[in-house]
């Protein structure tokens, strides 16, 4: 093989040096987390998604790119470049979760997927027993149960509902048909669930067409609101006001009602009927 002449080897080095010179910064620009776009290169920001069931998957823009499982219900996305993503979080058997969240350069969004079953499970709590036996055996009819006493007590105070609840610095109140939820605390250390492209420190959970009976927080949960109306019976909504707002029957049937008991079980009312409701 015929060597290369010094001219031919001083064209080779002076491309590969032009080449250095022209990817160094790009790859400089990739390690500070700027990424290209049709605009020139921007800083890219994060998504962080969270839900609570596994075996859910997680849809970036109708790509499927993640499932929970029972060690990680949480993921994290890095590298996204700014602008606003469609997400879907799904699993057979629950209502499907949307949100329409934006990723700002240099910030982490971050959004909670409640899933619901589509059939919550409903315990139902027995009116009735066999009374005991007298001493000849003899059966002494039907009593009421302890646990249906007990449920009947629950739902005795049917006055208006005027209370204000909080849970870490978030307040729920009910303006005419509306729930609100509040940020009590500092501007700067607001939820995600409070800032879209700016922080706000109100929104509006549930908008009712009817008497709201009842309102409280999901037990566990300070960004889930259990909901019951008159007319529409009980929902659950999310505190979240950005693009798709979830809100999910769980008995919706008129005039149903809920309390949750002091171990935290939510107990639904439905006329004399009474279960104990199960997500």
């Amino acid at each position: 093989m015929k060597p290369l002449s010094s001219h031919q080897r001083f064209v080779y080095r002076l491309a590969i040096v032009i080449v250095f010179i022209a990817v160094i910064p790009v790859l400089v620009l990739y390690a500070n987390g700027f990424r290209p776009t049709r605009e020139g290169f921007l800083k890219t920001g994060g998504l962080y998604i969270a839900t609570n069931r596994t075996g859910a998957d997680i849809f970036i823009n109708n790509k499927l790119v993640k499932q929970s499982y029972f060690f990680k219900k949480g993921f994290f996305f890095e590298n996204q470049t700014p602008g606003t993503y469609s997400l879907v979080v799904s699993r057979p058997g629950y209502f499907s979760w949307y949100k329409d969240l934006s990723v700002k350069p240099e910030d982490v969004t971050e959004a909670y997927a409640f899933l619901v079953p589509e059939k919550p499970g409903l315990k139902s709590i027995e009116r009735f027993t066999p009374a005991a036996q007298t001493s000849t055996g003899a059966p002494r009819g039907m009593v009421e149960t302890p646990a249906y006493t007990a449920a009947t007590s629950l739902f005795a105070d049917s006055s208006p509902v005027n209370s204000i609840l909080k849970d870490n610095n978030i307040q729920l109140s009910v303006e005419l048909k509306y729930i609100l939820a509040k940020w009590l605390g500092q501007a700067e250390s607001a939820p995600a669930q409070f800032c879209e492209y700016v922080c706000t420190n109100s929104i509006d959970v549930f908008e009712a067409d009817s008497d709201i009976l009842n309102y409280s927080f999901l037990p566990g949960f300070d960004a889930v609101v259990l909901v019951s109306t008159k007319n529409q019976g009980v929902y659950l909504a999310e505190i979240d006001g950005r693009d798709h707002h979830n809100i999910f029957p769980i008995y919706p049937v008129a005039g149903a009602d809920f309390r949750i008991r002091a171990d935290d079980t939510i107990i639904i009312k439905d006329g004399s009927l009474f279960f104990e409701l199960g997500l």
